[in-house]
């Protein structure tokens, strides 16, 4: 892994800038030349001549970082990685200058850890982040997650020195995802944290991740499923409760761009296993429903059936970079990928379309925690609810399982002030239609707590089914002017919600 971050570092070497601010000095104009000549020289393998450059560079500024950033580059292509820690630590030393120094201490840092001296690499990275510019997002990404590297494989009695050792591990993880999302490293380093934790589940989600991220390496998750295959794990296991969701969505549509079904698989897979919160937005084209299966199991079976390799290349196929050629790997392997989609409807991946939610299965919801294992359903019986006319025949069963759910929820909390008791007086429709639409913006905002938001989202359904069935249900004066205040301009409704939001 630690070969991997260096390639990381060296990739991103040509983004760092040689900014001299507005100095116009002939040395700082000679030097630049010599760096870029230098630079055009390691391109083409000349590591000594390129040095040579560098050298004549510093003899004109003696510690300029761009400079001494460059022939250390050099250095380590050639092997001398001890000189090239010297020259970095020279530098180090030095301390501030008017450069951003976040690169050179960075690639200092890196070169100590690799020599078994991490607790002072992690010194050094902590001054990278001091130096580093907050528009330079690149470097603050592969500092982060250096450091996080760093601080995961420490040895054991130095992992007692650090306070919060964990808890920072997962901050600097966050913040390089937050960086850049598509980083597979990141995630690989969060699954093997989950996994230490006893975060089974949670931990595949982070390996299934760095696979589609990473193409064809499912080295991981293969190992991690044959270690786990034989244990008794329990599906509420280590919830992401660090890891935004809305992180790993960003990870599975930014770089990737279209993941077809593998994409809505995925998105849904997330929440599922999370049994804590079901992320918002969520495209629900189609639902995966792990409440009680589980992600492992999902997995286990692709791999004994010899399929995960190919689940990762049709999840890959329409990616912006292609690690190998997902497509021509698809084309010589068509009996695997439709063996693949057959094993996954064997499975029931692929729920009722979400589309417009479905009829869950009646419960009885006897504790809140009953309620809670079955939001996914909830929230597709408030869907079908809001998207049906009131005569469908699926309609009374939806409209109990509402009720009984939102009762029993630990998850939502909802008001039912004077105005939407004088509308349940008019029709008791218009009561179910304000708990669909308050639970399932609830649902999907993470809201467990009642706020204005849920109100206004309860409100703006109990409107919908009005202006489009009260000639049914039954008119409401209340319900007039509201719908006359929504479709005006001004502030009518605005101010409505303001004024009837009981807190």
């Amino acid at each position: 892994m630690k070969t991997k971050r260096i390639l990381f570092l060296l990739m991103a070497i040509f983004a760092i800038s040689f900014a001299y601010g507005q100095e116009t000095d002939e040395k700082y104009e000679k030097a630049d030349v010599l760096r870029k000549e230098g630079i055009a020289l390691h391109d083409q393998g000349k590591y000594e001549e390129a040095i040579q450059k560098y050298e004549e560079g510093l003899k004109l500024l003696p510690y300029n970082s761009s400079l001494i950033y460059e022939k250390a580059y050099s250095l380590t292509a050639m092997g001398k990685k001890a000189e090239a820690k010297k020259l970095l630590e020279k530098l180090f030393k030095k301390g501030k200058t008017d450069e951003d120094l976040s690169g050179p201490y960075m690639f200092y840092a890196n070169l100590l850890d690799d020599d078994g001296e991490a607790m002072q690499a992690l010194e050094v990275y902590d001054k990278a982040l001091e130096y580093v510019s907050p528009s330079d997002v690149p470097t603050i990404q592969l500092i982060n997650y250096n450091k996080a590297l760093t601080l995961y494989n420490l040895k054991d009695e130095d992992k007692a020195k650090i306070e919060n050792y964990k808890q920072q591990i997962y901050d600097h993880l966050d913040n390089s995802i937050e960086c850049k999302a598509t980083h597979p490293g990141s995630y690989l380093i969060y699954g093997r944290l989950l996994a230490d934790e006893g975060g089974y589940y949670n931990a595949i989600a982070c390996f299934g991740i760095n696979a589609l991220l990473t193409g064809e390496r499912v080295g991981t998750l293969e190992a991690a499923l044959k270690e786990w295959e034989n244990k008794d794990i329990d599906s509420n296991s280590g919830p992401l409760t660090t890891l935004s969701l809305n992180k790993v969505k960003e990870a599975l549509k930014s770089e990737p761009s279209e993941f077809g079904k593998l994409y809505d698989v995925f998105t849904t897979v997330i929440p599922a296993i999370c049994r804590d919160t079901l992320g918002a937005p969520v495209p629900f084209s189609y639902a995966y429903d792990l409440t009680n299966d589980g992600i492992v199991p999902f997995f286990s079976e692709l791999k004994r059936q010899g399929l995960l390799e190919c689940f990762f290349h049709v999840a890959m196929r329409n990616a912006k970079v292609q690690y190998i050629s997902n497509a021509d790997w698809l084309t010589s392997h068509k009996s695997d990928e439709e063996r693949l989609w057959n094993t996954i409807g064997e499975l029931g991946v692929f729920k009722s379309d979400l589309k417009y939610g479905y009829v869950p299965d009646s419960v009885e919801f006897r504790t809140p925690e009953e309620a809670h294992k079955h939001n996914i359903d909830a929230m597709a019986a408030c869907k079908f609810y809001l998207t049906h006319t009131i005569d469908s025949k699926d309609i009374p069963n939806v409209k109990k399982y509402i009720v009984t759910w939102s009762m029993a929820s630990p998850d939502v909390h909802i008001n039912i002030g004077a105005q939407v008791a004088d509308w349940a007086n008019t029709n008791n429709e218009y009561l179910v239609a304000y708990l669909a639409g308050c639970s399932f913006h609830a649902l999907i905002s993470h809201q467990k707590e009642w706020d204005k938001e849920t109100f206004a989202a309860g409100v703006y359904r109990v409107l919908a089914m009005y202006a489009s069935e009260k000639e049914t249900l039954g008119k409401n004066e209340g319900l007039d002017k509201l719908l006359e205040l929504f479709n005006s301009e001004g502030d009518g409704y605005k101010n409505f919600i303001e004024e009837n939001y009981n807190k």
